[in-house]
């Protein structure tokens, strides 16, 4: 093992060598593979078994669009690119779990790819290398790489698109963005961003932001005609997705404060203390377009996240960071040079001085894995309590207080207890609906949270669940991690 590391941590010496003294003798393979292998040995050490409350809704929804609606579930508020990806998957016979997780994996390794690319088309090769690499080593990156969420999908979709601008393929850019916003809503943020950036790098700008505008248009234009025909508006789901998280926001035990970005960034990812110095130089070097360009793209939606999002996770930075670090790359570019110069043995001591924080760099990243991300390692929903229904035939309705029966299993969730949101008005809707044509209610006591919970909305909760118990018996039930599960079966010998 001791020898392995030796020779991995001599690998990435050489690799800084021909970077910082002989970069024009440096190949894009080497750099990215240098890349890959040490995301992928940190990736095996952090793997993640939990399936996420929102995985299982990406899962379920996948099936119900490829089902016709007779699996699965559905949440008219979520975008819908991973869901149809994960239903291609389900639909080809393979369990949309695993390969979910195996897809998001490779999407976070082409974006480590495709980060070194646009930053070495904009700056130069010794900044592509150090923006990827240091995504490679961000703890919330490594963390999130194989969990079925949208934030590394939509963010490198992003980046494809800021990529073909950058190379003036603007159709693309409008097509990359567009699967974007399909992907996670807050990709619109940039939108306007990659629209103004046109003309930086486009000579016939008003050709290229009809082109832009094309792309766009091919992929949202059905998605919005859809919308229209289904619900009467073509942007319904953006603007259930807002209401809800107004709804839910404030009810959420989530970090608020302004800071929580820059903050966590600056421990996470030390290569962007030189952020600033990439400023400083912009302004005093040369390329200033590219530059300008990078820093609109980071500044703009980390402003945007930090002071008009109520609710803080690092996995939304996952969007922007690339932008950071590819301008923090920048600036330690720059100071490099300036202490450098042609002196061929300060060009030596810098090599060392790089591969020492790169060391550094993983260090922390080791210690804020362990330490901040333990939890990913959890089995928080045991796949072992669904696996009656494997066997079991369903064929009245469903209920369930969260979407993991759909997710493991494939049935239908007639009724979701907590969707859009679990209140008064929801409690005596449900009370309504009660009837013998309903075969199961799953319970998880831990996920039915009112969104008022100083009103009267808890005590209605354990009447509600109460009059269930009256009309149903318990088929199965167990105490997972401090949360009661239960399944519950109508009583009358229907089913």
């Amino acid at each position: 093992m001791n020898h392995h590391c030796h020779k991995f941590i001599k690998g990435i010496g050489l690799l800084l060598w021909g970077i910082v003294v002989r970069s024009s003798a440096l190949t894009d393979k080497t750099a990215i593979l240098a890349v890959v292998i040490l995301f992928l040995a940190l990736k095996l050490s952090f793997m993640s078994n939990a399936l996420w409350w929102d995985s299982a809704v990406y899962i379920g929804m996948g099936k119900y669009i490829f089902s016709d609606g007779d699996l699965g579930l559905f949440e008219d508020s979520r975008p819908v690119l991973l869901p149809i990806a994960l239903g291609i998957m389900w639909k080809t016979g393979l369990d949309p779990v695993m390969a979910g997780k195996i897809f998001v994996l490779i999407v976070s390794i082409a974006y480590l790819v495709v980060l070194y690319l646009a930053a070495k088309a904009v700056c130069n090769r010794f900044v592509g290398f150090f923006a990827a690499l240091m995504l490679a080593l961000f703890p919330p990156f490594i963390a999130y790489s194989d969990i079925i969420i949208t934030d590394i999908l939509a963010g490198f979709l992003v980046l494809l698109s800021f990529y073909f601008v950058a190379r003036g393929k603007t159709l693309s850019s409008g097509i990359f963005i567009s699967l974007a916003i399909l992907a996670k809503f807050t990709a619109l943020l940039f939108v306007p961003l990659l629209f103004i950036l046109v003309p930086f790098y486009c000579k016939k700008f008003k050709e290229r932001i009809l082109f832009f505008c094309i792309g766009f248009a091919i992929i949202l234009l059905p998605y919005f005609i859809v919308n229209l025909v289904v619900y009467g508006n073509p942007i319904s789901p953006l603007l259930n997705a807002d209401s809800l998280i107004k709804s839910v926001a404030g009810n959420a035990s989530c970090p608020a404060g302004k800071d929580f970005y820059m903050n966590n960034m600056l421990v996470g990812s030390l290569i962007s203390v030189f952020y600033l110095a990439g400023i400083f130089y912009m302004f005093n070097k040369g390329n200033f377009r590219s530059n300008i360009s990078v820093l609109l793209l980071s500044l703009a939606p980390l402003l945007y996240f930090s002071f008009l999002l109520h609710c803080k996770d690092m996995r939304y930075s996952l969007v922007f960071i690339p932008y950071i670090l590819v301008f923090s790359a920048f600036g330690l570019h720059e100071c490099c040079k300036s202490i450098s110069g042609k002196n061929r043995k300060r060009r030596y001591i810098l090599a060392v001085a790089l591969l020492l924080l790169i060391i550094l760099q993983l260090i922390v990243s080791i210690k804020i894995l362990n330490k901040d991300y333990g939890w990913l390692n959890s089995n928080d929903y045991n796949h072992d309590f669904y696996e009656f229904l494997g066997s079991e035939k369903v064929t009245g309705k469903v209920w369930s207080s969260d979407p993991f029966p759909s997710a493991f299993h494939d049935i239908k969730i007639d009724e979701k207890i907590y969707y859009p949101v679990f209140d008064e008005e929801k409690i005596n809707l449900l009370l309504a609906k009660i009837d013998d044509g309903i075969q199961f209610v799953f319970v998880n006591a831990c996920e039915i949270p009112c969104i008022q919970p100083e009103s009267s909305c808890e005590w209605n909760k354990k009447a509600m669940i109460g009059d269930i118990k009256s009309r149903f018996y318990i088929y199965k039930q167990a105490t997972i991690n401090g949360c009661d599960y239960m399944v519950l079966k109508w009583k009358e010998g229907k089913y």
